[in-house]
């Protein structure tokens, strides 16, 4: 939910928001890149954990240069587009609901089998 706020400050398009915003977004990726690291490192086996390392280090990277230049072709010429930023901020919130979704499903999953004993 910061990382929202972060990207929604970005709508006042003023230098001190921008550089704040900039730093907010910044730590807030990292976080979740180190998250997934983790849980790659506890649920990946050690004989496939290189592999898989340098598949979600190809993939980030790919997806991140994806997205500056999908950006960099949307964006007018003066660098100002407020649907750019309401979009990113609407990614996070998708991004943000995904997860739940999923860990909300597994916690269900993992309730039934104890409870039944599966």
């Amino acid at each position: 939910m910061v990382n929202i706020a972060a990207q929604l400050t970005l709508l006042t398009f003023s230098f001190p928001a921008i550089v704040a915003a900039a730093g907010v977004l910044g730590l807030g990726g990292q976080v979740i890149k180190l998250s997934g690291d983790a849980a790659m490192q506890i649920d990946v086996p050690d004989e496939r954990r290189g592999q898989v390392f340098a598949f979600q280090d190809a993939l980030f990277n790919a997806t991140f240069v994806g997205s500056l230049t999908l950006a960099a072709a949307v964006l007018p010429f003066d660098g100002v587009s407020h649907p750019l930023v309401v979009a990113g901020a609407g990614l996070y919130l998708v991004a943000i609901g995904a997860v739940y979704a999923f860990y909300a499903r597994g916690t269900a999953a993992a309730d039934a089998s104890d409870r039944y004993g599966g």
